[in-house]
Parts: C-alpha cells; sequence; structure tokens
C-alpha cells in the first residue's frame, strides 16, 4: 500500500471528532525528555538521536504512518528504556526545552488509576481534572446527548490509540492529530500528543512534530549503556 495519498481511501478520519480525537491538556516545560536508542554503528549527534529522516521513516509507529517522522520520548529514564524492547547496548539522550512558548497538546489515556496518577506526577491535567472542566461550562454529558457521545467517542479514540496489538489505528490517529491539523489551516494543529506507556504502568510518553522539535527541543546529554 502506498501512504503518500492514503487519505483518498481513509477519508473516514477527517471527521472533526477525530481531529479532536485527544483532550486538550497542558505541559510542564520545566521536566526534561528522554529518549532511548539501540546502538547500531550510528554517530553519536542530534540527527540520528531525534526523529528519523522522512526517507530513513518507512515503517508505521505508535503515531506515525511512513514518511511522516515523529519524536518519541518519555518523561523518565526508565520508562524511555523500556520503550524500546532491548536488551542490546542503547544510547539514552536527554533533551530540555529552550524556552516557555504557546503549545498545543492533546491527551490521549484512559481513566485508570496508574496512568492518572503518573499525569498528575508530571503536571498534566488527567481525565479527571479535564472532565470536571467540562462540568463546568455548564453542558449536558448524559448518555444519548450530542456532547455526551462526544466524550464516548474520545475515550473510544483512545482505545484505539492504545492498542498494543496494531498500530494501524493509531499511526492514522498520529497522522490526524500532528500532519493533517497543520494541512487544514481552519483549526490549530497539535504539536504533542501525551498518552500513558503500556511498558511501565507509571511511565508517560510524548509523540511531537518534528518542527517543534527543531525549534525548541535542545540536546543536552548522551550516554550509553551496555
Amino acid at each position: 500500500m502506498r501512504f503518500e495519498n492514503f487519505w483518498n481511501e481513509f477519508s473516514f478520519f477527517t471527521n472533526p471528532v477525530v481531529k479532536y480525537s485527544g483532550k486538550p491538556t497542558t505541559l510542564d516545560f520545566s521536566f526534561p525528555i528522554y529518549r532511548a536508542r539501540e546502538l547500531s554503528g550510528f554517530e553519536l549527534v542530534r540527527e540520528n538521536l531525534q526523529y528519523p529522516s522522512k526517507k530513513d521513516c518507512k515503517r508505521i509507529g505508535r503515531a506515525n504512518v511512513p514518511y511522516h517522522p515523529v519524536f518519541y520520548g518519555s518523561y523518565s529514564i526508565d520508562c524511555a528504556v523500556k520503550e524500546i524492547k532491548t536488551d542490546k547496548p542503547y544510547a539514552l539522550s536527554t533533551w530540555t526545552w529552550k524556552e516557555e512558548f504557546k503549545i498545543n497538546v492533546h491527551l490521549l489515556s484512559t481513566r485508570e488509576k496508574e496512568y492518572e496518577s503518573a499525569l498528575k506526577l508530571f503536571n498534566i491535567m488527567n481525565n479527571e481534572e479535564y472532565e470536571k472542566r467540562l462540568i463546568e461550562l455548564k453542558r449536558d454529558f448524559s448518555p444519548g446527548t450530542m456532547h455526551g457521545e462526544m466524550l464516548e467517542t474520545m475515550s473510544g479514540i483512545a482505545d484505539l490509540f492504545l492498542n498494543e496489538e496494531d498500530y494501524f489505528g493509531s499511526a492514522l490517529i498520529g497522522f490526524e492529530e500532528l500532519y493533517r491539523t497543520r494541512i487544514n489551516t481552519t483549526y490549530p494543529s497539535t504539536d504533542v500528543i501525551i498518552y500513558p506507556s503500556l511498558q511501565l504502568a507509571t511511565g508517560i510518553n510524548l509523540a511531537i512534530h518534528p518542527e517543534i522539535v527543531d525549534k525548541y527541543l535542545v540536546l543536552t546529554s548522551v550516554e550509553t549503556y551496555k
């Protein structure tokens, strides 16, 4: 299958609900981001430690389709290492934000207790807090109402994004959030997707658009482990 024009085949993902599948949330710029990569003879420089180039991005990932790279990182070292699922030598890079700026962040997460606690740990507005704010808007979110259906759909999309068996659905959602919103300038673009790790119960991951990485993320250190 060729992915360059796959929106012609998968036009149902242009649904506005999917376009805003994640819950808008916050990001604390004071926390560093960690990224691990299995060593395979590459030079330990920024371009090899961040996201792959477009021509090298040939596989589906949790939040990317081929030829549309995404920077994947974690809020803890343990989580970053668990995510690469390897017992071989690896490089661990640490990244910090150059400055605070207006950023659009979407959360794709279930309401499981461990994930909610982990989100609070890193000052990320979790599902419970998000829903409390919705109630303050004085909208009817009971089952069967428009707003109630919207919340239910968002939960279903979060479950699809966190499917460990098949990345196809999550990759489409990631493309819609991080790339498609940049094509359709009617809506604000998503810069970062935050989601819980399925490898570590208290781990939190980030998928960041390359544009944001280039402008605002600084590589502060690299260490290798065997």
